[in-house]
């Protein structure tokens, strides 16, 4: 099966726009971040709705590329790098990332507000690697072919 460009373009797009905020919400200020309750609650699930996303394209390339079959979403960033599609630094903040969706989706009353911060003020660009290798992989252009061969 071959990858669906404008779905895996999608997802890319989403995880970018949801950066985008982030970064906003990092430009306030850690001060500003811990003081409005809505700013944080906001920020948590821009976070988790990025990562859902970062999730969902990794699964989609799997699929598509027959990568293997993950156990779980951490195992589908495991996939990606052992074919090569990540690289291997990448991949603990990734499954710390992934950790933390969970908890921000099933334990919510247990995520502090300064681990949200760090992963704001550390982490966005290995969400902005996932999508500029995916993008170069999976949706750049083939080079043009050459008619005169």
């Amino acid at each position: 099966m071959d990858i669906d460009a404008d779905r895996l373009q999608a997802k890319l797009d989403d995880i970018a726009g949801r950066v985008t905020q982030l970064r906003e919400t990092r430009a306030a200020g850690r001060a500003a971040f811990l003081s409005d309750r809505v700013l944080v609650d906001a920020t948590v699930r821009r976070l988790q709705t990025a990562i859902e996303a970062a999730i969902d394209a990794a699964l989609h390339v799997i699929v598509r590329e027959n990568l293997g079959k993950p156990r779980d979403h951490g195992d589908a960033f495991r996939l990606l790098v052992q074919a090569r599609v990540l690289s291997n630094d990448v991949l603990p903040r990734l499954l710390a990332m992934v950790r933390f969706r969970h908890l921000a989706v099933h334990l919510y009353a247990e995520v502090d507000d300064d681990a949200v911060w760090a992963i704001v003020d550390d982490d966005l660009a290995d969400l902005d690697g996932l999508v500029a290798a995916l993008s170069e992989r999976y949706l750049s252009p083939p080079p043009p072919h050459d008619e005169t061969q």
